[in-house]
């Protein structure tokens, strides 16, 4: 499911054609259910998104501006239907997404959601989390290349749950 979520908030495939009807729903739904389950995250959290990390859009120290405009009478006073970052609720801001047009392929997806980080704030948190996972398989190379050094010629003996120990021991050191 998590190459899925990250075919979704990849906004050139965003429309996922290669998935039926039911299965694109599917992952939409598990889409919203994640931005609903996002309630947790600060204002100063998003603020650290990496699409706007970097040279003068970077985080700013201190306190957030986002917390005492919160605050403020000024803001208070127009009640929810005047929001500052675009929908805010999840369930809306991920069918806005799915409705929204999508950019010519060959257009950069981290310039895309850098762009977009103001309508889409908790699709851009996801798109974080999900467009940030190496597709390499180097993990898994070392983890064999380790086991390959532990059981050797010399170490015939070794049953395989001492095998699979010692490569624990030596991939957790």
């Amino acid at each position: 499911m998590p190459v899925l979520i990250a075919s979704a908030l990849e906004p050139r495939h965003k429309h996922l054609p290669f998935l039926s009807q039911e299965e694109r729903e599917g992952v939409f739904d598990k889409l919203k259910q994640l931005c609903a389950n996002m309630d947790h995250v600060t204002e100063t959290d998003e603020e650290d998104v990496p699409f706007s990390a970097g040279g003068e859009d970077g985080p700013t120290a201190g306190p957030s501006n986002e917390t005492t405009r919160r605050d403020s009478a000024m803001h208070l006073l127009p009640g929810d239907d005047y929001s500052e970052s675009g929908a805010t609720d999840p369930q809306l801001e991920v069918d806005v997404y799915a409705k929204d047009s999508r950019p010519s392929l060959d257009s950069n997806p981290l310039e895309w959601w850098r762009a977009n980080q103001s309508r889409f704030a908790q699709l851009a948190s996801l798109a974080e989390r999900y467009l940030c996972i190496p597709g390499t398989s180097v993990h898994s190379e070392r983890v064999f290349s380790a086991a390959g050094l532990v059981a050797n010629r010399l170490r015939t003996r070794l049953t395989p749950e001492h095998v699979g120990m010692l490569v624990f021991l030596n991939k957790n050191n």
